[in-house]
């Protein structure tokens, strides 16, 4: 069974094509009919293969394994993703189902330790070839490849920037910032300040950018990447930050990019305490994870990702892995700002409207022994 599926799911038996014969397999494998019936009784179960009265048994010509991925989230416990995240947003989108009309398998907690459930199932989806392909949401995958993969190759994609076994899926920080100071600048603002989960180096490389804009960013205005002992310590932190750099007009910058959706509502909070006006004191452009965009009582432009594209285009990568194609070490996701991502959604659900009218009603077939 689990080497038929493995043909299958490697194009060597394609979908629509004719199953060897049963005698051909208990030749083949040395087996017995009845053990080759129960083999070929599972994959029909899967759906891998589909038997005709009188005709045959044939690969399916929607062969689920074919469109069936793994999403592997590492960083915490089992099917608790933490809320207001990426991977919040990214696991609920999974559970919709909604990329490129694929079936996707969630496993959560996977750190390699062989007693996690959701490994276990990992390790036997892999061994059993059920998976066309795995998405690693977390920065931790070398211990997979060497696990796993030795024994169960697969193609793979991770969502970090990193170097990694598989091919990278992430976004350019250097695009989000410049689209951030291009902004900034049209609102003719010119000091700076930044709050963000990046290292101060990382900030620290756009100042030259800052330059060609006439804008600055000094050495004050940037809280970078705190070492603390759990996220939430970080809150606190940011909060008075926003409180006393608004605070002292000496210091007071004329813009703000919020560069981690975690940060927004704790930096808002330390700005109205200061007494800013939102809109008039200080133009904000915060990170975003599209669709999920919380409410606030500030104007502030949001400038992201959409969380779908990054399942649609790990799909892709996966697809032309196992299709043989050269798939480059690197891909990144575009951020856009608010509404381009609106008037994206707008275009796709039009689309979607045009086809469905365009589509040709669904005539029922005639029952059998009929002209």
């Amino acid at each position: 069974m689990a080497a038929l599926r493995a043909r299958i799911t490697a194009g060597e038996l394609l979908p629509g094509s004719r199953m060897p014969s049963r005698a051909v397999l208990v030749r083949e494998f040395a087996s017995t009919p009845t053990t080759v019936q129960a083999a070929i009784n599972r994959l029909i179960a899967e759906r891998l293969v589909v038997t005709q009265p009188r005709v045959g048994t044939f690969v399916s010509a929607d062969a689920t394994s074919l469109r069936t991925y793994g999403v592997v989230f590492a960083g915490f416990p089992l099917n608790q993703p933490p809320d207001n995240t990426f991977l919040s947003m990214l696991a609920s989108t999974c559970a919709a189902q909604q990329a490129l009309g694929a079936r996707l398998t969630l496993y959560f907690g996977v750190t390699g330790h062989a007693d996690e459930p959701d490994y276990q199932r990992l390790r036997d989806d892999l061994r059993a070839h059920r998976l066309a392909g795995v998405i690693f949401t977390d920065f931790t995958t070398q211990w997979l490849t060497q696990a796993l993969w030795a024994l169960f190759p697969a193609p793979g994609v991770a969502f970090t920037s990193f170097e990694s076994a598989f091919p990278v899926l992430h976004t350019d920080d250097a695009v989000f910032f410049t689209r951030a100071v291009e902004y900034l600048h049209g609102r003719d603002c010119r000091r700076l300040a930044v709050i963000s989960s990046r290292a101060d180096a990382t900030i620290a490389g756009f100042v030259p950018l800052l330059a060609s804009y006439n804008m600055e960013l000094p050495p004050h205005a940037r809280l970078c990447h705190l070492t603390v002992a759990s996220q939430a310590d970080f809150f606190d932190p940011v909060r008075k930050y926003a409180y006393l750099l608004a605070r002292d007009p000496a210091l007071r910058p004329d813009a703000m990019i919020l560069w981690d959706d975690s940060y927004l509502d704790y930096a808002l909070d330390g700005l109205t305490m200061a007494g800013l006006r939102p809109g008039d004191d200080i133009e904000i452009v915060a990170h975003c994870n599209f669709p999920l965009a919380r409410p606030t009582a500030w104007p502030i432009q949001r400038l992201g990702y959409p969380v779908p594209h990054f399942l649609t285009r790990a799909i892709e990568l996966l697809d032309r892995q196992r299709d043989g194609d050269d798939c480059p070490p690197a891909s990144f996701i575009d951020p856009l700002f608010e509404e381009e991502y609106l008037r994206q959604v707008e275009r796709t659900s039009l689309t979607r409207a045009t086809q469905r009218r365009q589509s040709p009603p669904r005539v029922p077939a005639p029952p059998a022994g009929a002209r």
